[in-house]
């Protein structure tokens, strides 16, 4: 009986994420790791809730000889809800204490890993919008020209938006670099395209 007091005190306090009286309780009764309290797990439900702690939660209780792999009452293990809830570093701390995967944790994990290259994408593209014009910039000789600027809003918030926009972008950025290169280098050249091209383009988007 006083275990499954303490076990449910344990679990009200990882859900508050108050990690001194987690780290109180399983330092007095250590046992309190592996209790089940109506279904629940104390280190699923650290890998479950989404609070401030869980992740300082979750490694003292792995400290202290919490089983990684336990099932809650659902039949899923803290790898499948720390991965499921898209949290990188609990996995990895999940993994460093050798969890295992299993058909749950499996698919949470490959969703995990989708939405990690989609957003390694989206980095990658917007690092990629953020660069400078390089054959405008070669032409004024900086990235802060007015008219540079111009035409960074126009890639930024015209090109950017449409799919062919974007493929246009990329095609560009792909190219452009050793013919920005070349034109910085000859200055005839990069008189030429600036009063040609690039004037009479920056005119018509103002």
């Amino acid at each position: 009986m006083q275990n499954t007091m303490l076990a449910n005190e344990l679990i009200l306090a990882i859900q508050r994420g108050d990690i001194d009286q987690v780290r109180e309780l399983v330092e007095t009764a250590p046992e309190l790791v592996n209790c089940d309290s109506l279904g629940d797990l104390p280190l699923v439900e650290a890998c479950y809730s989404r609070n401030a702690n869980n992740i300082d939660i979750a490694r003292l209780l792995l400290e202290h000889g919490a089983d990684v792999d336990m099932c809650d009452e659902q039949g899923c293990t803290a790898l499948r809800w720390a991965s499921a809830h898209r949290n990188r570093e609990l996995v990895d701390l999940l993994f460093a204490y050798n969890a295992q995967i299993d058909d749950k944790s499996a698919l949470s994990l490959g969703g995990l890993e989708e939405d990690e290259k989609r957003a390694k994408e989206r980095s990658q593209n917007q690092v990629q919008t953020k660069s400078g014009c390089y054959i405008a910039t070669a032409c004024y000789g900086s990235n802060d020209h007015p008219d540079v600027l111009v035409l960074r809003r126009f890639r930024d918030d015209v090109l950017w938006q449409t799919v062919y926009g974007r493929l246009f972008i990329r095609a560009y950025y792909a190219i452009s670099p050793p013919i920005a290169k070349h034109i910085g280098q000859v200055h005839w050249l990069s008189r030429l395209i600036r009063r040609w091209l690039i004037e009479p383009l920056v005119k018509k988007l103002r």
